[in-house]
Order: structure tokens, then sequence, then C-alpha cells
């Protein structure tokens, strides 16, 4: 069930909770204003006087296609934000310029990482969408629905994230966008492969004529094949990526059963700038 009827539900089922509930939902909403206006403010300002506006608008672009509800210029305060803290506080522990730099480049890269990882896990949540998404415009058009309307039904019918970028294709095609420069728009949001497929097949469709219900059957066949083929792949390659994460973890691990070993050994690493500085190296490795 989605939030917002869960929200209704409560209402009659639980009226005094509800009350309550709803109080801190509107405090939790005000103090996160608060906090993107803030965020947004001092963006604007660094990406006037630092140069950034180059940085901002590809970080805007990219938040897009993470769907990530930010503006560049928030998103870029967060990063700012982020920086400050991890050096201030590492120096505040560590009393080095050094380690206080390697920790604040760290900061300022993890928000960026987080975008990689939500980019990546929704177009991966798309691409297993897709199939079903073609089979549903395909069997619509059967229907005798227009393009549009199959659009609609995938945009109704099918969850996030598929059912969010197909809205904001129907939305740009009923404020009288033309059909090729929407259906591009959304590549620029989800650039993949099949959903590639997908926008050529339809372009050519309308420009040469051709039965597109039989088009996207064979498309949705072959995105089916492939997806069961890097299911195949993935297993086969199993036992190497559990490799790779046993020897990820190796040291974090043996770190632990040293310091259980002999304390005193291991808080040397803690204790001294150049153990830090190790520590500080070695999580950038890891990153990297």
């Amino acid at each position: 069930i989605r939030p917002k009827k869960i929200d209704r539900l409560r209402k009659y089922f639980n009226p005094h909770d509800f009350e309550e509930y709803k109080n801190i939902k509107e405090n939790t909403k005000k103090a996160e204003i608060q906090l993107r206006s803030l965020l947004n403010e001092l963006g604007k300002k660094l990406s006037e006087t630092m140069a950034l506006k180059k940085h901002q608008k590809n970080i805007q672009s990219e938040l897009i296609k993470a769907g990530i509800p930010l503006k560049g210029e928030e998103f870029l305060g967060l990063q700012i934000l982020c920086l400050f803290i991890a050096a201030i506080l590492t120096y505040y522990t560590t009393k080095s310029m050094l380690i206080s730099f390697v920790f604040a480049v760290c900061g300022w890269i993890a928000p960026s990482l987080m975008i990689k990882f939500r980019k990546k896990k929704r177009y991966k949540l798309f691409s297993e969408q897709l199939g079903d998404a073609i089979t549903l415009i395909s069997n619509s058009l059967k229907a005798g629905y227009s393009f549009l309307q199959a659009v609609d039904s995938v945009a109704t019918e099918m969850p996030s994230p598929i059912s969010d970028e197909f809205k904001k294709l129907l939305r740009e095609l009923r404020l009288g966008s033309d059909t090729e420069e929407a259906l591009n728009n959304l590549y620029k949001r989800v650039e993949i492969d099949d959903l590639e497929l997908l926008i050529t097949a339809v372009i050519i469709q309308r420009e040469i004529g051709g039965n597109l219900s039989e088009i996207l059957d064979n498309i949705s066949s072959t995105i089916r094949e492939r997806i069961k083929l890097k299911g195949e792949i993935k297993t086969l390659t199993a036992q190497g990526r559990i490799s790779g994460l046993i020897i990820s973890l190796l040291p974090i691990g043996l770190g632990v059963v040293l310091y259980a070993i002999n304390p005193e050994y291991m808080m040397i690493l803690v204790k001294s700038q150049i153990g830090l500085f190790i520590i500080g190296l070695s999580a950038m490795n890891q990153i990297i």
C-alpha cells in the first residue's frame, strides 16, 4: 500500500494517534524545508563565487538520473558541508592538517558516490521492469489504444521507477512536445541500451510505418533473453565476486582480531599521526 493511502487509513482507525503523527510529520517537513533552503543558499553562493557552475549543472543532471529530489545547488551545499564537517572533526581529533585534508576529500567524494550507487540501483530496476512495460504497450496497441494511451497505461499500472519516468514522458506529450523530442528526453534521463532500442523502434515506425506491436514483442523477447543471460553470468561469476568481497573485508576483520588479542599494539594506529594517515589512505584505496 502506498504511504498516502496508509495515512488516510490511519486517520480513521487511529484518530488519536493520527493527530500526534500528523504533528510530527509537519515538524519534520518544516525542518527538512529549512535545511534544504540553507543548503540551496550555500550552494548558490559557492557556485557563483568559486566557479563551480559547471559542476553544479553536471550534478543536477546526475541527480535527475538517480531520481534524487534535490537541486544541484542543494547537493553542492551538502558536499561543502560534508567536506567541512569531515575536515573539522578530523583536525579536532588528530591535530594534523594532512590527515584532515585526506578526510575532507573523502567528505567531498562521499555524496557523489551515493548518487552513483542510487543511479546504478535505479537503472538496474528500470531494466528489469522495461520488458513488462514494452509488453503492456504492445498489448495496449493490439487492443486498439493509441501510443499516448499505451504510455498512460504504463504510467498508471507499472511500479516505480519506470512509472515515474513514463509519467514525465506523458506530461511532455500532453503539453505539446514532439514525440521524438519527448522520447529523447526520456533516454537522457535513463541512459539504458534496451530503452534506446525501444525509442529507436518507435521513432522509425512513426516515420516509415509498420506493425509497432509486433516490433515491440520482438524487442521485449530480446530484452528478456538478455536479462536471463545476465542472470546466468552472475551465477557463474558468484565465486569470484564473493572472493573479492572477502579479500576487501579481510583487513578490517584482521584488525578486529588483532585488537582483541593485543589492544595496545593496534591502538598505535589510532593514537599516532602516521597510523591515522595509514587508515585514511587505506580507506581511500578501498573506495577506489
